[in-house]
């Protein structure tokens, strides 16, 4: 999920004026209740993930919902295809997450 919100980010920066709604859906409950602050996130490196989620997602109006993975089957199927293709994520994405002054 962070790298597609760090993707899309990048996109829209580069359109310039485009604000688009992120209608974000996870399989992950526990994700999404962390970054609606219901749970409190207690993993220091954990921690960075979520101020980088909050300020990618700063100034976007956004939906983030919680579905099932049995429910979710194209998004596990490209989550599956990514993994499978071994390629890495760009090198500033991977800068970002490493660095947590950044």
């Amino acid at each position: 999920m962070l790298l597609a919100l760090y993707l899309v980010d990048k996109e829209i920066k580069r359109r310039r004026n485009v604000r688009p709604h992120l209608a974000i859906r996870a399989d992950s409950e526990l994700l999404i209740k962390q970054i609606h602050g219901t749970y409190k996130v207690r993993n220091q490196k954990l921690m960075h993930l979520k101020i980088i989620i909050d300020r990618l997602l700063e100034g976007h109006e956004h939906d983030l919902r919680h579905v099932r993975r049995e429910s979710n089957t194209a998004a596990d199927a490209l989550a599956n295809q990514g993994v499978d293709s071994k390629k890495y994520p760009p090198r500033d994405f991977m800068e970002l997450v490493s660095n947590p002054g950044a």
